[in-house]
């Protein structure tokens, strides 16, 4: 965490890596099933989602891709951390469909911020941002499929979401104004 937040304020591409190389050599000496083995595997696809974020490398975002598919691997079903690693691979997947165009990336991204959804609790602190993510994925879809069913589903959990959201959230507006878009093609 500490190369990670020196990297966060001063921009040390070296920090950077070695956070990497230390995150990957403590999940390589924790053995499977140890209950912070899905927590090392979140980090690390955190740091390399970060990275690529920085540098727009897409290795980057496939090895957080892959890291963060580890981390919901050996996630317990019941483990209060499950939605938001769903969540984070979801939106990986839709960064990288964003990308590459690749429809199986969008595909995946909408089944993960599903089970998101699914198992994220009414009143939650995470769960307008929930609802606005799988919302907007469902919209993505849309756009490149032109099913309907996924243009009301996006409008219905982007409504939800923002019946969620605090007047004072940095994202309301965002969520308003593609809301309002996809109402504009109903």
């Amino acid at each position: 965490n500490a190369l990670k937040n020196r990297f966060q304020r001063l921009g040390e591409v070296g920090d950077a890596d070695r956070a990497l190389e230390v995150l990957q050599e403590a999940i390589a000496h924790t053995p499977d099933g140890h209950a912070r083995k899905c927590s090392y595997y979140g980090s690390l696809g955190n740091a390399f989602h970060r990275r690529f974020q920085m540098f727009g490398d897409a290795s980057d975002l496939d090895s957080a891709i892959e890291a963060k598919r580890h981390a919901v691997e050996q996630t317990p079903e019941r483990h209060s951390e499950r939605g938001g690693r769903l969540s984070d691979l979801g939106c990986a997947l839709r960064e990288r469909f964003e990308q590459l165009s690749e429809l199986k990336d969008l595909e995946d991204a909408v089944v993960y911020l599903q089970r998101a959804v699914d198992v994220t609790p009414e009143g939650h602190a995470d769960e307008a941002s929930r609802y606005c993510n799988l919302g907007q994925a469902l919209l993505e879809r849309y756009r490149r499929l032109g099913k309907l069913p996924d243009l009301n589903s996006g409008i219905e959990y982007l409504e939800h979401g923002l019946s969620r959201t605090a007047d004072t959230h940095s994202a309301k507006t965002g969520f308003l104004v593609n809301l309002a878009n996809a109402l504009e093609k109903r």
